[in-house]
């Protein structure tokens, strides 16, 4: 375990302890857990979570974990929130609706993380703490930024992969576009894991903005031009999808080239059990979720910034720069475990 990671992973435990003490501070308020639903259902204060491709299945269980933590708790109220799109002012208009009624706490996945930054700003300095999460605004005041691992997750998936072919064929991969921080660096690590092996060849890149139909019909001509490819590695919840649908029509057949997506979408889990994609990234979005309310709580109740410590006006942060939390490779052995229960 590198001294990075060792770091990571405390700094999680720190922030999951952080949101515990909140809980144990609200909880040990008179009342606070017994009183009946009909007085927790004006809740004043309201923390909310703004994203991009609000749509997209990526989101439902982190849409779940979100609103479990605000029925949680007795006095938050959580919102869900975006753009079916990558649309930054929509997001804009979103957070600045919010902003003037008077929400205690964001979170925001950046369409534009450039357009977002004044907005994020803008908050910060109206005693509003914002996390991003997913896709970071360099350069904002934001308190931190949460992820799961990006360039090393490709570079797993990638060694994953590449040895089931030995090391030797060509690549495309797909990601979502440029400007998106989380898909660039995700790109990065699978175009760093091509240049480690002299065998591979990269031999298209692929921009397919979340869309599988997008993704397909920009994979065909690649695949027509290079029949032999071996390995397709995609960057996200929908590039799996779409690499399959092209390889489909052009009659190849389950297992013939090497694919990789990203996320549990049901979809691609179907995929991973009949052969067709090798690997996927699960990001451990419960636990980032948690995390996250568990900060604005230690925020709003004191615990960030401690009276007694003069942190803030030394100018220290309390929080890492950034979370980076560990993901789980799924592959065709540990597929079923992804699934969700059946009640």
């Amino acid at each position: 375990m590198t001294r990075r990671w060792i770091i990571t992973v405390f700094a999680c435990v720190i922030a999951i302890a952080m949101g515990f003490w909140a809980g144990r501070h609200m909880t040990s308020q008179p009342g606070a857990l017994d009183r009946p639903a009909s007085a927790r259902s004006e809740k004043s204060i309201i923390y909310a979570m703004i994203v991009v491709a609000s749509d997209a299945p990526f989101w439902l269980d982190i849409r779940d974990a979100w609103a479990a933590a605000g029925q949680a708790s007795p006095d938050v109220k959580t919102i869900f929130e975006g753009p079916s799109d990558t649309d930054a002012q929509k997001q804009i208009d979103e957070i600045e609706a919010l902003l003037a009624q008077g929400v205690r706490g964001l979170i925001v996945t950046p369409g534009d993380p450039g357009a977002l930054v004044p907005t994020i700003n803008k908050a910060i300095d109206q005693g509003i703490p914002v996390i991003t999460y997913f896709l970071d605004a360099p350069g904002s005041k934001r308190l931190t930024y949460v992820a799961s691992e990006l360039e090393s997750s490709s570079i797993r998936m990638g060694e994953f992969l590449a040895a089931k072919v030995g090391y030797a064929g060509k690549v495309i991969v797909i990601y979502a576009h440029s400007g998106n921080t989380e898909q660039e660096a995700r790109r990065r690590g699978f175009e760093e894991l091509i240049k480690r092996y002299p065998g591979l060849q990269l031999v298209g890149v692929v921009q397919d903005d979340y869309d599988e139909n997008k993704g397909a019909e920009q994979i065909k001509p690649l695949l027509i031009k290079n029949p032999d490819v071996k390995i397709i590695f995609g960057a996200h919840s929908r590039a799996a999808v779409g690499a399959v649908s092209a390889l489909r029509e052009l009659g190849y057949k389950p297992g013939q080239v090497m694919i990789s997506g990203s996320d549990t979408d049901q979809d691609v889990l179907d995929l991973i059990k009949e052969g067709w994609v090798q690997g996927s990234v699960a990001q451990q979005t419960t636990f980032m979720t948690d995390t996250m309310f568990g900060i604005l709580e230690a925020s709003r109740l004191g615990y960030l910034y401690p009276k007694e410590r003069s942190y803030q006006e030394s100018g220290i942060r309390p929080l890492p720069e950034d979370i980076v939390v560990p993901i789980t490779l799924i592959t065709a052995g540990n597929v079923a475990g992804f699934y969700p229960q059946k009640r």
